[in-house]
């Protein structure tokens, strides 16, 4: 993988990103935005990882019964600080500046009730949700029930996640971080539609 790569494409994703760090297996790949300087030294960077790995271990014990961890934010009075895990000893370091829009504003677990019923309980009132359903391909076994059951597309949009696990809600301005954030994870993701 092309660590610093992926480093560069996230850096340019948005103005407001000052670094990006990967640190896999005890190595360091990172890129700063130009013409800033960063608050830690690469040592402290490192050092600090290390101790975020540490931390990340500690969360995926827990994963039987709440979930798999997505991310860890932290607001320190000078920057946000994102920790991402990748692959089994990794991490994704992104720091912003204070005024940069780093809030996810919602995850929606798709299960019974559909796309639209699970995601409409985190969308403030007065908001639609808006489903561009030709983004992605069902998978084959909700055309098996439709047809065996008989049952019309609207429903079925009700009843089923049609191949939808999870959604997260992000600004409009981070939509493509988000993509490339999900894309190191190795996450299958799309963009399924929008909030109006």
């Amino acid at each position: 993988m092309d660590y610093e790569k992926i480093c560069s494409e996230v850096l340019d994703c948005d103005n407001q990103i000052r670094y990006v760090g990967i640190y896999d297996y005890g190595e360091l790949y990172e890129k700063t935005k130009p013409g800033i300087s960063n608050y830690l030294t690469k040592e402290e960077t490192e050092i600090s990882l290390s101790q975020a790995i540490y931390r990340w271990a500690t969360r995926k014990k827990t994963v039987s019964k709440i979930g798999k961890p997505i991310f860890a934010m932290a607001k320190y009075e000078k920057i946000y600080r994102v920790t991402i895990p990748i692959g089994g000893a990794g991490l994704i370091l992104i720091t912003t500046e204070l005024k940069a829009n780093v809030n996810v504003k919602g995850f929606s677990h798709i299960t019974g009730g559909g796309i639209v019923g699970n995601t409409s309980r985190i969308i403030p009132k007065g908001l639609n949700i808006k489903i561009h359903w030709g983004n992605w391909a069902t998978p084959p076994v909700f055309k098996l029930i439709q047809n065996t059951g008989n049952i019309s597309s609207d429903e079925m949009r009700k009843v089923f996640n049609q191949g939808i696990g999870l959604i997260v809600v992000v600004p409009p301005e981070q939509e493509e971080m988000t993509l490339q954030v999900a894309l190191t994870q190795k996450e299958h993701v799309i963009v399924v539609g929008e909030v109006e």
